[in-house]
């Protein structure tokens, strides 16, 4: 009995997928086309706002809870918080997540490690 409903709710969900509810506008190219330039500035219901513009960084993920980082048109990262303030401004040709206050980055082809205010720091591997 359980199968048809979900056969019901699936046949349900690809009627209204396919009859037409789409805000993508026809001869756009691209779904992206649409998508990229009716970004909201502002959800009132789930309470947060865009602090990255789409289009404006090549990539971008989070490195902490509260610190994004953005990877610009010369290919560096840098961070900046969720109110879109640079918090690091080194850039760094990679950087990984913080984790217990410390990251691993990569600049010029060497590799350290970085503490929350962009100084090197020594990490000792405890086995």
């Amino acid at each position: 009995m359980i199968t048809v409903f979900r056969i019901i709710g699936v046949i349900a969900i690809s009627i209204v997928l396919l009859s037409g509810c789409s805000t993508v506008e026809y001869g756009s190219k691209y779904a992206s086309d649409q998508v990229t330039t009716q970004l909201p500035t502002y959800n009132d219901e789930l309470k947060w706002k865009w602090v990255v513009e789409a289009g404006a960084y090549a990539d971008l993920f989070f490195v902490d809870e509260d610190w994004i980082a953005v990877k610009g048109s010369n290919g560096k990262y840098k961070v900046i918080d969720t109110n879109g303030e640079t918090v690091l401004p080194v850039e760094y040709d990679s950087i990984g997540r913080f984790y217990d206050g410390v990251a691993v980055v990569s600049m010029d082809g060497k590799t350290s490690y970085i503490d929350k205010k962009g100084k090197s720091r020594q990490v000792s591997v405890k086995c």
